[in-house]
């Protein structure tokens, strides 16, 4: 269970309100609170925040305090309106005429521009967007990957990705996007060492690029891989390649043996 997930179920029964009461102040359905609540799903951030105005909290608090060791009585409302990690951050997002959230595509040619626009709902708002209907609950953002540092995911492809409420949260050896002051746009497989030493390493899947690290405060944003959308077809292997070799020359032999016996 996350501490999110804790304190969302801490919080509620201190209000002495049912999950019922609560799914229906919130306007979503009592399953949704419940799944929140275990752990196997967490909310977008109009619900994020809707959760927090209930409770009359800061987000700050919801996603990175252990209020079990809090009293019940001290818990104060703060101003922020957004938190990821260790740093307060404003993300900006768009929805349809159905207030559902969509998902912006950021493509290779505006990604400098991002770094300057990723709070600039004017910026996200000009971005192409779409939805897939088959993803869960969440906030997503696609972007186009340049450079074979991942292959076999190919220069040109679209990577689907979730928006990390909790940068703590990032799990070792799993593909993200980073969005990085000093480098932009990256994406690599991630080893988290917030903890220990501030940094996450990062790896690429083409080993001929070595790993490196970034600290955690050049960090602006965490995005975790969900899917990927690519017009190439995949690329063979080198075992593949070995294999089909190998078969054909057995195939020879095979012919080989045929015409001595005749």
């Amino acid at each position: 269970m996350s501490l999110f997930s804790a304190n969302l179920k801490l919080l509620r029964k201190r209000k002495k309100a049912s999950q019922k009461v609560m799914a229906d102040a919130l306007g979503i359905a009592r399953t949704t609170l419940s799944s929140y609540e275990i752990g196997t799903a967490e909310p977008n951030l109009i619900t994020l925040q809707n959760i927090a105005d209930y409770f009359e909290l800061s987000i700050d608090l919801l996603l990175t305090k252990d209020l079990q060791e809090a009293p019940a009585l001290s818990l104060e409302a703060g101003g922020e309106t957004y938190v990821s990690g260790q740093q307060l951050r404003v993300l900006s997002i768009t929805v349809d005429d159905k207030s559902e959230e969509n998902i912006e595509l950021v493509p290779v040619q505006v990604s400098a521009g991002y770094l300057d626009g990723h709070t600039d709902p004017e910026f996200i708002a000009s971005l192409p967007r779409f939805r897939l209907p088959m993803l869960p609950p969440g906030t997503y953002r696609a972007f186009e990957i340049r450079g074979d540092s991942m292959f076999p995911v190919t220069p040109g492809s679209i990577v689907v990705a979730e928006y990390m409420l909790n940068w703590k949260d990032i799990k070792d050896d799993k593909t993200y996007i980073l969005v990085t002051q000093q480098e932009g746009i990256v994406f690599k497989r991630l080893f988290n060492q917030i903890a220990e030493k501030g940094v996450l390493i990062l790896q690429s899947d083409n080993k001929t690029y070595e790993p490196y690290q970034v600290k955690i405060e050049d960090v602006l944003e965490v995005w975790q891989t969900r899917a990927v959308i690519t017009l190439d077809m995949p690329v063979t292997s080198n075992i593949l390649n070995d294999l089909t070799e190998m078969v054909k020359k057995l195939q020879m032999d095979v012919d080989s043996l045929k015409q001595r016996q005749y």
